[in-house]
């Protein structure tokens, strides 16, 4: 098995998880104080797909966090006038 190594400063748990999910290759995580440590199987090309799959889910994490203001404001517009009509 290949070990990478992870910042968690550097990759949420959700991300690698998330990341991790779509891999298809046996892995296994396990952590220290500062890192994650991700077992796996698997070629250079698998490896290169996870550290894609980091990529997406760091970006979709970034951007959840951005817009979590706008998405809850929204949200709560919409049922208000849901309300209004009720």
């Amino acid at each position: 098995m290949r070990e990478i190594r992870l910042s968690k400063d550097e990759y949420s748990e959700w991300v690698l998880r998330n990341a991790l999910y779509w891999v298809n290759v046996p892995w296994q995580l396990v952590s220290d104080e500062s890192s994650w440590i991700v077992l796996m199987d698997g070629s250079s090309e698998s490896i290169d797909n996870l550290y894609k799959l980091l990529n997406d889910y760091k970006l979709r994490e970034m951007i959840s966090l951005r817009t979590e203001n706008l998405r809850s404001t929204l949200i709560c517009s919409v049922l208000s006038g849901l309300q209004e009509r009720i």
